[in-house]
């Protein structure tokens, strides 16, 4: 019987392709828009000159159970490969290495904290012992207890300055691309928790292979089509998709909070105050591909604002994995924030990457030389501010996103890819039971 509901998904980022998946597992008729020419969202991977780049996420967590099970369902569970890197933070113009193949002793021997903010670092451990548990990917707003003060103002108060410059402030900019003092402290309690341990996942032929894997699975993904209005008709699902109406028994609209306005301009309430509040980050991805690889082992190099502000983080994929650039070749992605990027407007993209080679040259050197290519992607909406009382609201929003026939997933009950993962998983099964009662 359900093969003859046909479900829309609006979005093929990893929320969409998540609940295109599990709809269609349940026997619905599932189509999969995306006004694009690929799939993925922000795990989308470009290749150019012989060098792949992810242009959004860089990596996977173990504890994203969620998303290595859907990877490993839609058959590229060979393609996860752990792997144990050397991170490393920037500071008074070195690089300080911690290897997270023995992280413990790698910390206590590292610059990065002075003897004393490594002793400070203790203080942190009765929160972290009283507020794991609740770090739970189906619902952030357990932690809606600790969600009073940002994550700077609880950083200054228990740890001290050096630790909120060199610590705290580097781990929330690298994850949330923000700042510490825009952040609740729900935030750095809970990257805490995710990336506590020693290893990281990364995928052979980059971030893009997950999502090319899932939509693979799929029976109908409609590229380059655009889905301009969805509202409820008559019992079922009038969609806009280029100029046409098209019927449907449901949606799930797995969209940017500002773009799922756009297309949902009926909602009220709770939803629509809480989306309306929302505010999202911009950001610019420069890779540059470099005719030898850097001169560190570092995977990643996560930079503190009192560094240098204008970059957030510094991947250096050729260090991650080194078969996605030509042989005796580097690689490096530079994100840097949106405030930076408005200042390059009407610049070359090989000026823009100079001027970010510039930026970090103090702490990296002089690349200037090196370059080989270089790739720009801009990001309008590369994630959304979670400030102080984000958790508490989403209490009251969250019951609203798998309600009636149009749902809507995201990162909305939790940041980065599981979040959106199991979004699209809860919209599938809600919106599976919404058209069951239809039936009886």
């Amino acid at each position: 019987m359900n093969k003859d509901r046909k479900i829309a998904v609006i979005g093929a980022g990893m929320a969409g392709l998540s609940a295109a998946y599990r709809l269609q597992q349940n026997g619905f008729s599932t189509t999969l828009f995306e006004e694009n020419h690929v799939v993925g969202g922000r795990t989308i991977t470009a290749e150019k000159d012989g060098y792949t780049m992810d242009l959004g996420a860089i990596t996977l967590s173990p504890a994203y159970k969620e998303t290595i099970q859907l990877i490993e369902e839609t058959g590229a569970g060979d393609a996860c490969v752990p792997f144990q890197p050397v991170l490393a933070i920037a500071r008074e113009g070195k690089l300080h290495n911690i290897d997270l193949s023995s992280p413990a002793v790698s910390g206590i021997k590292s610059g990065f904290l002075s003897f004393w903010g490594k002793i400070k670092l203790l203080k942190l451990v009765p929160t972290l012992v009283k507020y794991w548990s609740k770090c739970d990917f189906e619902d952030m707003s357990k932690l809606e207890e600790l969600d009073v003060e940002s994550c700077e103002s609880f950083a200054l108060r228990k740890l001290g300055q050096e630790i909120n410059d060199y610590l705290v402030d580097p781990i929330i900019r690298l994850n949330m691309f923000t700042l510490p003092s825009l952040s609740s402290v729900v935030d750095i309690v809970w990257l805490m928790k995710m990336f506590s341990g020693t290893q990281l996942i990364q995928l052979r032929g980059g971030m893009g292979a997950a999502s090319k894997s899932i939509a693979a699975q799929l029976e109908d993904v409609q590229l380059n089509t655009r889905v301009t209005a969805v509202e409820e008709r008559d019992g079922r699902v009038a969609l806009e998709v280029d100029g046409t109406t098209r019927y449907f028994d449901g949606a799930v609209i797995a969209l940017a909070p500002d773009a799922a306005l756009g297309v949902a301009p009926w909602l009220s309430g709770q939803q629509r105050t809480w989306f309306e509040k929302i505010k999202a980050v911009p950001s610019l991805t420069i890779h540059i591909g470099l005719k030898s690889p850097p001169d560190t082992p570092a995977s990643l190099v996560m930079v503190p604002s009192t560094e240098a502000n204008e970059v957030i983080a510094i991947v250096l994929e050729s260090n991650k994995c080194p078969a996605r650039v030509p042989d005796g070749k580097g690689l490096i992605s530079l994100h840097m924030t949106g405030q930076w990027a408005e200042t390059q407007q009407g610049l070359t993209d090989l000026q823009v990457a100079l001027n970010a080679l510039g930026v970090i040259s103090p702490f990296m050197g002089d690349l200037e030389d090196q370059v080989d290519m270089v790739h720009l992607h801009e990001w309008t909406h590369v994630d959304h501010e979670r400030p102080v009382g984000f958790y508490k609201s989403l209490r009251n929003a969250r019951p609203e996103f798998t309600r009636g026939r149009v749902m809507f997933a995201g990162t909305y009950i939790s940041a980065g890819i599981e979040g959106a993962v199991i979004s699209g998983k809860r919209c599938a099964e809600a919106l599976s039971m919404e058209l069951k009662k239809t039936d009886r």
